[in-house]
Parts: C-alpha cells; structure tokens; sequence
C-alpha cells in the first residue's frame, strides 16, 4: 500500500510537470504572435481567456451536486458572464472594426465591468461561503445585471475610461484598477483565514489566481497605449489566473469527486485483499511462530517451522529427534495427547502433543518456559530469604516476651530494661523488613508510579540531616554538605528522600566516632555514569568508615546480601538494592568506590527529565 501511494503521488507530480511546461509553452507562443501582430497577440489572448471562463462554467455547473460550499458555484456561474463581457471587448477592441463609430474607450469600458464583476463576485463567494444559494436565481440576476451594464456602456452612460485623442486612460479607470486590487486583496486575505476549509493544493491554485489578477490590473494602471508593453503584461497575467481558477475548479469538482468513486469502487477489492492477507498470515502463523512447531508420523518429521530445525536439529523428513521419540510412543501406542516438560541445552520447554488419530499424525507445539522457571526459581529464593530474615527478629521477641513471663520476679531493673531495648530495636528492625520487602515487591510488580514535580535537592537533604542529628552526635559525626541550595531537579520528591535517606544512613551506620560525611552535588555531570550524555546531576555520599570488602562490592546491590563484617550492625540487607531500583525509575545510575577500613563513596547520577506533567 506504501508502494502503491508513493508511485501515485510520483505520477500526479511527473503529470504536474508536464501539464505546466504544455501550460509555458503555450504562454510563449501567444508571447511570441504579438511581435507579429499586437492585434493577433491580444485575440488570441482574450479568446485563450474566454474558452477557460466557458470551461470555469461548465465545470462548476455540471459539479454542483459535488461542491460542498457555494463559493465555486458563485466562481463558476460568474464566469459565464465575465467570459461574455471579455468576448465583446475582444470584438470592440482598436483594428477589428466590428462595432463601427467606437472608440478604444468601448473596449477599456468592457475592460473594466468584466473585472469589477470578476472581483466582486469573488468577495461575494466569500461571504456567501455556506449559504444555500439557488443557482436559476443567480444565473436570471447576473443576466439582468449584464444586459443593464452592456445598455449602459453602448449608450455612453458609463464613465469614460480611455481618451483616444491623447492616448491616456481617465482617473476614473485608474482608480478603479486600483479597487478592482483592493478587493482582490481583501479576498486574498480573507481567502488566507479560510484556507483550512479549502484542500492545500486547490488553495495554491486560488492564492496564484488572486494575485496574477492583481499584477494583472496594476499592469493596466500603467499603460497608454492599447497596444503598449503594459497591456501586454496585464493579458499574460489575466491568462495565468483564469488557468489557475480553473485548475481550482477541476480538482475540487470533479477529480476529488471521481477519486471518490473510484475509492469506494477499490473499497471491496482491498477488503479482499486484506481478508486474503490474513488468511494467508493464519496458514503462515506456525511457520513464523518464534516457538517450535512441527508435525511427525510414527517414524518421521512431516513439517517443521524455522524455530524447530534451529532448537531441535532437524529439517523436514528427518527421522525423528531421540528427545521426543519416548512421547510420541506414547501419544500412537495409547491414542493421547500428552504435555513434557524437557530441557533443551540451556532452555526448558514444554512441549504439547496432539494426535490425530484420522490422518495418522501428531501436531506438537513447543514454548519456551526457561524465564517462568527462573522466575519461579528467584521467588522461592526470595520467600526462603524473607523467612529466615524475619524468623530472627521473631525468635528474639518470642524469647525475650517468654522469658519476661516467666523469670519476671527474679530480673532486675537493668536486666528488664535491656530485654525491652532488645524488643523494640527488634520490633523496628521487623517494621523496616516488612516496609522495605513490600517496596521491593510494588517495584517488582512496576506498581509504583512517580510523582513528578520541581524539587530541591538540598532541602530534603537539609531536612533528613536534622532528623538525623541525634544519632549523628551520639558518634560525634561532622556532615559537609556542598549543594547549591537553588540546584532544582524534576524528580519525585518522596522517593529522592528515600534514596537519600538510605545512603545518608549507611554512611553514618558504618563511620567511625569522630569523622566525617561528605555530601555534594556537581550540576551538568558528563562522567561515565552519564552514559547518554545528557543534562543531569551527579550526586556523592563519601564517609571514612570501616569500608567494604573488595569480593563484597559485586554483591552489594543485591536483596538481603550483608555482608559477614557487618552483622553486628542492625539492617536489613535491602536498603541499597531500593536505592538502586528508585535511582532507576529517575532513569539513573549508581555505583559504589570503597577500600576496607578508609571508607566508602556512592555515586549517583539522576537525569534532568523533561517535565511532562
């Protein structure tokens, strides 16, 4: 289909070419005959621009049932007349000699009522735009006009336009050339503020109209004599712009008109192409389908699709493969449809085995499960994993509560004490497991969806400092923070204080008494963790802790993974894999820099996003 509207769009540009040099040519040629003969120039002219207004007529009024507006019914009907009052200038022009006893200001007179009534219809078919017009009605009205107009232009009752004596048009013809332009022009414009209810090309072709016919008009403010270079000018012009509204004319009334009936007569002849294209994608679906599918006998591989001979080794006519033989056995010797589950290099399939008995084969369909497996795989792990980090906290309470209940009269103050620290660190230690394994589980799940809004990074650090001041001072701990504070970034304002909160929190859990954490922020990062080198914000988190063990770091992301050296330190081992997962639903990066007993950096990059709201 592509193809197809290329080619056609090819033809009507290569027809568009050829039917404008024909167009060119025959302009030259009129061109030409006036170096001959101005009279013959201006004949041929005049009758070129009568046979396109007879051609304007006929078109709109044979079209009338398929123009949507009444505007080409108005252009079309006008021209009828305008056509007229050309032929009778063209026969009352200087050197026919056929209307004896007149001067050339007969034929500038005629001049003149043709382009006023040529302008004016214009406007009025702008005006009238949408309104119902009855075209027997307006054809009788401008017949009425053109028969008073011819009695009042042959009885010398119209104003004088050219005086032959002196060879000079009259201030009453200039002036009107130069209102015949003005309502050209304010046609133009108001033709400029409707031009999405006219087809692009048809509204070229108006546009080029209107402003030949004003180059044209302001040609005739110039010349003197009618046989002048002026005059000459204004005729080509006329020429081109009578050729350009029918141009209009044809494309609105009749090709779109026929294209449309030639669309709907290829309507039903597509829809069965289509139909049989699909029918054919339908015969085609088990050869193209991804997953193998193939046919067999009791001995033999009937037909196999391109994904089977690849997973299997096989072609068409092989014996068939050692690893379904056992089943398709089965399938013939018992008469029953089975499904496998086999292991095929490093992919696990299940395989469905369909007999049909009748034609004496079995259809079998192959898909691929490896990933189901290793989903399946992964959340055993990660229920195992949940289990044993919260069956240590619940054990500590449960022993803690038995031992209160039943040694409560022989414990002293110190020791019942210590038991409630034990519990509540516990039972806070329990609350952030559970908050952060559901956290995992909504990102798992992509449930969580970011709030997007202008954010400032230095505030929400400020903020999660001050809550953390108490435990900073227990340890003695100086926090630098080197942030612009008018530094802004379109980010979810939540989930950044989750992620800073989390490395704000190791780097004070894991640093010595008496030291520092260093936080800042470089704008317009382009380092290698700005892999698409784009606009963003690299942020640090740098402690001089006890560090991380250099076989620890490859680890250090994933869910529960704490590290041996670490244990005595509350956690739950999910922090940084959250971290991870936040910084990269902000489309960023993390990475980690750390020497064992110097301390440890984290790195972030966040993007600038582009704020869609």
């Amino acid at each position: 289909m592509v193809e197809q509207k290329r080619e056609s769009s090819t033809i009507n540009i290569n027809t568009t070419i050829i039917e404008y040099i024909v167009f060119s040519s025959l302009l030259l040629l009129i061109y030409f005959s006036s170096f001959y003969n101005y009279l013959l120039f201006h004949t041929i002219a005049e009758l070129s621009a009568i046979i396109i207004s007879v051609g304007i007529f006929v078109v709109g009024w044979n079209s009338k049932q398929y123009l949507k507006t009444s505007f080409f019914l108005i252009i079309g009907v006008s021209f009828l007349f305008i056509g007229i009052l050309d032929l009778i200038h063209t026969m009352a022009y200087a050197g026919m000699n056929i209307f004896i006893g007149f001067t050339s200001n007969l034929p500038t007179s005629l001049w003149i009522v043709a382009r006023y009534w040529q302008a004016i219809s214009f406007l009025l078919a702008l005006i009238l735009f949408k309104k119902k017009i009855n075209l027997h009605y307006l054809v009788v009205l401008n017949s009425v006009f053109l028969t008073i107009l011819l009695v009042i232009i042959f009885t010398g009752m119209f104003p004088v336009c050219y005086i032959e004596e002196i060879q000079r048009l009259t201030p009453f013809k200039i002036i009107s050339e130069y209102i015949i332009d003005s309502i050209f022009f304010i046609s133009l414009v108001w033709m400029y503020m409707r031009r999405n209810e006219f087809n692009r090309r048809v509204f070229s072709f108006i546009i080029i109209s209107i402003i030949s016919m004003i180059i044209s008009e302001l040609a005739f403010t110039f010349y003197t004599s009618v046989y002048g270079y002026f005059n000459l000018i204004g005729h080509i012009f006329k020429i081109i712009a009578f050729y350009h509204m029918y141009k209009a004319l044809i494309k609105t009334g009749i090709k779109e008109p026929y294209d449309l009936l030639f669309r709907k007569l290829k309507l039903s002849e597509e829809e069965l192409k289509i139909k049989a294209e699909r029918l054919d994608d339908m015969a085609r679906f088990p050869l193209e389908d991804p997953n193998p599918v193939l046919r067999v006998n009791r001995f033999h591989v009937m037909s196999a699709n391109e994904s089977s001979q690849d997973i299997l080794n096989i072609e068409e006519g092989d014996l068939i493969p050692k690893i379904l033989q056992h089943y398709i056995d089965d399938c013939f010797d018992y008469s029953k449809n089975l499904e496998a589950e086999i292991n095929i290099g490093d992919d696990v399939y299940t395989f469905f085995f369909i007999v049909n008995e009748n034609r004496g084969y079995i259809s079998i369909y192959g898909l691929n499960i490896t990933e189901r497996i290793k989903a399946k795989q992964r959340l055993e792990r990660f229920v195992s994993t949940v289990s044993h980090e919260l069956r240590n906290p619940i054990s500590v309470l449960v022993t803690s509560t038995e031992f209160l209940n039943s040694h409560s009269s022989e414990l002293t103050e110190d020791i019942i004490q210590k038991l409630k620290e034990g519990m509540t660190k516990n039972i806070y230690l329990l609350k952030n497991l559970v908050d952060d394994i559901l956290m995992l589980s909504r990102v798992d799940e992509k449930k969580i969806t970011l709030e997007w809004e202008d954010v400032k990074p230095y505030d929400i650090i400020q903020e999660i400092l001050l809550l953390m001041e108490p435990i900073g001072k227990q340890k003695n701990i100086t926090f630098k923070v080197n942030i612009d504070p008018n530094l802004s970034l379109w980010s979810d304002s939540k989930r950044l204080d989750q992620i800073f909160r989390i490395f704000i929190d190791n780097a004070v859990k894991y640093s010595a008494r008496d030291s520092t954490v260093i936080i800042e922020a470089l704008d317009f990062y382009r380092g290698y963790l700005n892999k698409q080198n784009i606009d963003g914000v690299l942020f640090t988190f740098e402690d001089n802790g006890i560090g991380i063990a250099k076989e620890d770091i490859p680890h250090l992301f994933k869910r529960f993974f704490r590290s041996d050296k670490v244990s005595d330190i509350p956690g739950t081992g999910l922090g940084l894999s959250i971290a991870k997962e936040l910084i990269e639903l902000h489309g960023g990066s993390v990475e980690v820099q750390s020497q064992l007993m110097k301390g440890t950096k984290f790195s972030v990059f966040l993007p600038r996003i582009k704020r869609y709201k």
